[in-house]
């Protein structure tokens, strides 16, 4: 394809995907583009009248293709140049293109074939081409093809007609594509470099991916897969598991996709664990659902150095977490007598975390004194509520709001380990607003049986609650201090 037959094919296409031999632009003329059709009309060509045709009859004139006569009676001829017409050809154009762009080019097919908005053409270098035909509904058609590309998280060349891919871009903002979709004017098809490197820009970076996939086994099409490709769905499945467990009628496997769905959030939050260990497959050995390495670093800076640590978790579908029915000489004791027993983790804290929709009454305090003897010094059990981590993933994932904890931390990864440890935790000096928090502090008269848990939960120097306002007034206390912010603001400080 040379510029003149791009410009061409923009300025048909405007048009919509058939136009009169007037109309047709001349260097799209002979080309695979376009189908010349010579037919009669289907209503009366006479002024005022638009009856529909009753009979047609040919004519071998080099000039008159049709006499015909319409329902009303009335008699015309029908000029060849005005019974020709030029009909788009999806699957030629798109190959066309596909080989401009250095592409293999598969099959190409109408959407919606009676009333053509878009052709679409797959590619043997994994790219869909999608190239809109029909002027009418843009904005429609353009949410159809990025709604089918994050479904099928497949590269997709969104091709415009328009001079612009402004209208596209604007639209494109409220998807979660990544670099899926590169939305690309037809005339820009003549900047064939810079529309190959946008174009392999995007399949490296699925490439990319999906090598991590191969590697870590996650080959199927499952809930693992989906979250990574739109991390931000790991947000919208802690509403949504919560959301099932309340109805009585769900028939989902829960339990599965709670693991799952933490296995991504501690992912996102930079600890470090691998995929596919744990979680339901390998119940009934000493295998927790997931286990992972609290984000580490040295910084000579700090007055302290942090240990590595080992987090062991349960991940409690349930929408009110008894503990009481736990067997703690069972599992539980087991995930942790096997964790002390491996002697990599000899120099690591230990850490037993359970993530939580909500706690039933009061008995995570008897539950951490019946299994903390088999805890040794620096083993610690945290409970997690659900909306917390997902406080916790929404800060790991806005860059505004990361930035501004790097900010005042220094590093994202010393805002998480506090709420995985208690005795960083409940530092009066570092955290004065968070360090004496319970899980009642919310409730503006408090019971007698409340305000005795806050008093034994303050005791017990291993057990760390951790709720959605705790890490909401941790953020709160960090955007109002300087951290490394005064720093940065001497470059501009002319």
């Amino acid at each position: 394809m040379n510029e003149e037959t791009i410009e061409a094919l923009a300025e048909f296409l405007n048009c919509g995907v058939s136009v009169s031999s007037a109309d047709i632009p001349e260097p799209l003329i002979g080309t695979e583009c376009v189908e010349k059709r010579v037919e009669p009309p289907i209503r009366c060509p006479g002024s005022g009248c638009n009856a529909d045709v009753h009979r047609y009859f040919d004519v071998d004139s080099e000039d008159v293709a049709y006499d015909v006569i319409c329902k009303n009676g009335c008699e015309h001829e029908v000029t060849l140049e005005e019974a020709t017409s030029y009909r788009f050809q999806p699957a030629p154009t798109l190959a066309m293109i596909a080989f401009h762009l250095g592409l293999t080019p598969g099959e190409g097919e109408w959407v919606d074939e009676q009333l053509p908005r878009y052709a679409e053409g797959t590619t043997d270098d994994g790219i869909n081409l999608c190239l809109i035909v029909d002027p009418h509904k843009y904005g429609d058609t353009i949410r159809d093809i990025l709604f089918d590309a994050v479904d099928r998280h497949r590269p997709t060349a969104l091709i415009t007609p328009h001079e612009s891919a402004e209208e596209v871009i604007e639209i494109a903002e409220s998807y979660p594509l990544g670099s899926l979709v590169t939305p690309l004017p037809v005339e820009l098809l003549s900047e064939r470099d810079a529309v190959e490197e946008l174009i392999a820009a995007s399949r490296d970076a699925l490439e990319m991916e999906e090598l991590v996939f191969d590697q870590r086994g996650l080959n199927d099409e499952g809930l693992a897969r989906k979250l990574s490709q739109r991390p931000r769905l790991i947000e919208a499945q802690l509403t949504y598991i919560r959301v099932l467990r309340e109805d009585p009628t769900n028939q989902y496997h829960l339990g599965e996709q709670m693991e799952t769905v933490c296995k991504a959030a501690f992912m996102t939050l930079d600890c470090r664990l691998l995929p596919e260990f744990g979680g339901t497959e390998s119940r009934g050995t000493r295998i927790p659902d997931l286990a992972f390495q609290l984000p580490y670093h040295s910084d000579e800076e700090k007055p302290r150095e942090l240990p590595e640590t080992l987090a062991i978790v349960d991940a409690k579908s349930g929408s009110d977490a008894d503990f009481e029915n736990e067997d703690i000489i069972g599992k539980h004791r087991e995930y942790i007598r096997y964790a002390k027993e491996q002697e990599v983790y000899n120099s690591y804290d230990l850490t037993h975390v359970f993530v939580v929709f909500d706690i039933d009454r009061y008995n995570e305090i008897d539950w951490f004194d019946g299994i903390k003897s088999v805890y040794r010094k620096n083993t610690g059990m945290v409970v997690l509520y659900a909306d917390a981590l997902l406080l916790l993933v929404r800060a790991a994932q806005s860059p505004a709001v990361r930035n501004q904890v790097n900010l005042g931390e220094g590093a994202f990864e010393d805002f998480i380990r506090p709420f995985f440890q208690k005795r960083l935790f409940t530092d009066e000096d570092a955290y004065p607003h968070v360090a004496t928090m319970t899980r009642f502090d919310h409730v503006n008269e408090p019971t007698e049986r409340q305000e005795e848990y806050k008093r034994d939960y303050l005791r017990r120097r291993g057990l760390l609650v951790v709720t959605a306002e705790m890490v909401r007034r941790r953020l709160g206390d960090i955007v109002d201090q300087e951290g490394i912010e005064p720093v940065l603001s001497q470059y501009d400080n002319r």
